[in-house]
């Protein structure tokens, strides 16, 4: 289980809790909220759901494939090796 910064560019979120497996275990101290990209949807579950809902899902394109490729077990776990980024995501303001 790994400690993470969520970030909004340069600031600081809140911290997350990452398990093994890419799933979002344990929410930590909330430093600034109001950036969360949520629509003010902030609570863990909100928050865990919304983790959930960034990974890529096993049947779209040949996710599972590449997946299977290089060892990666879920799609969580890629999302975390990614840090959760998109690659659209350099031009969000």
């Amino acid at each position: 289980m790994a400690m993470y910064t969520l970030m909004r560019k340069n600031e600081e979120v809140m911290l997350l809790q990452i398990g093994e497996d890419g799933n979002i275990i344990k929410l930590g101290k909330k430093e600034n909220i109001v950036l969360l990209p949520l629509q003010n949807r902030t609570s863990p579950k909100d928050v865990i759901e919304w983790w959930r809902d960034r990974a890529i899902p096993i049947k779209q394109g040949k996710i599972e494939k590449m997946l299977r490729d290089n060892g990666i077990e879920t799609t969580g776990l890629f999302l975390t090796q990614n840090l959760g980024l998109y690659l659209t995501e350099n031009n969000i303001a």
